[in-house]
């Protein structure tokens, strides 16, 4: 088994020097409208389509026909994959009544009777403010990440950032995962401009800079060349 996980994006799986470390945990971090969901979406479609991996989006922000229908648009046919048992959509809008420990279970059940490789949990920000106060997000994911290692799965945990806000996610989730990628909205005159970096990385050199992305049909996030800075 490759001890690499090919993220679908070729310029991405390059930054990384041949993708994330298999097994890994890793904060996806960004605001609205950078493209958070079409990076985590082209992991779990590429692993099914191209390498036999088979994925699972656990979503607690947007019903599963929303899901679909904005990646179909995008050329994307979900549905297809999980009539053919190759991808589950786990739609955990309303969690406050549940409690985390249901929520883990049942992320946790599907992951060794679907033979899931990859895995996205959008958003573990959401998570915790339906779960309410006591549960913060940094023990969320340390909780998560603890029970993933007993498995063979790669995972994007997706993280808001405000607009303007200089941390990812609401505090310092980002250092008990194994890997860090954000995504920026940058102001340029009256326009902006979308920017991705992988801060963190363990396992593997990495590519520091910042690079521009732009979001295309099938492709999803298209990476440009390196910035000048």
């Amino acid at each position: 088994m490759d001890l690499r996980v090919k993220t679908g994006i070729d310029k991405l799986d390059q930054i990384l020097k041949g993708g994330i470390p298999r097994g890994s945990v890793v904060l996806l971090a960004g605001g609205p409208g950078t493209g958070k969901t079409i990076l985590s979406a082209r992991f779990l479609y590429s692993g099914i389509t191209d390498y036999n991996e088979n994925g699972m989006y656990v979503s607690f922000t947007e019903p599963r026909d929303t899901f679909k229908r904005y990646m179909l648009g995008l050329g994307w046919n979900f549905d297809t994959l999980e009539k053919k048992g190759l991808f589950t959509y786990l739609d955990l809008f309303s969690t406050s009544e549940e409690g985390l420990d249901h929520v883990i279970k049942t992320i946790l059940e599907p992951i060794p009777t679907r033979n899931i490789k990859r895995l996205v949990i959008d958003s573990v920000t959401a998570l915790s403010i339906s779960l309410g106060e006591r549960y913060k997000v940094r023990n969320i994911v340390y909780l998560l990440k603890q029970l993933l290692k007993q498995t063979d799965c790669t995972s994007i945990f997706v993280a808001e950032v405000p607009f303007g806000y200089p941390m990812m996610g609401i505090g310092i989730e980002e250092f008990v995962v194994d890997g860090v990628i954000v995504l920026e909205l940058q102001r340029e005159g009256y326009e902006f401009k979308r920017r991705l970096a992988v801060l963190k990385m363990r396992g593997t050199d990495h590519d520091l800079r910042y690079f521009r992305f732009d979001i295309q049909h099938e492709v999803g996030l298209k990476i440009m060349p390196i910035l000048a800075e």
